[in-house]
């Protein structure tokens, strides 16, 4: 079975190539927690933040689509207004 120092070995040779942000942050939480720098308890509390949370809305995606939303132009808040013509 592939575990234990094997996987902490693997998980060093591959995180410089690991480009998605949850996955970098467990990657290195896993690495710190196996070096001894955190406690188990703190990484359970930090890696159960990296936790996606099934029906509950994408960490990533939609707090980005929100803020996305919020600032983008409110083209629709102007009324039956017609566009005006440029030359």
């Amino acid at each position: 079975m592939f575990g234990g120092e094997d996987a902490v070995k693997l998980l060093r040779l591959i995180k410089p190539f690991v480009h998605h942000p949850l996955r970098r942050l467990r990657v290195e939480l896993i690495l710190v927690y196996h070096d001894g720098r955190i406690s188990r308890e703190e990484f359970k509390r930090l890696y159960n933040m990296t936790k996606y949370k099934r029906g509950r809305p994408d960490i990533k995606r939609n707090n980005a689509l929100e803020a996305l939303a919020r600032t983008a132009p409110q083209t629709h808040t102007h009324g039956d207004k017609q566009p005006i013509k440029r030359n």
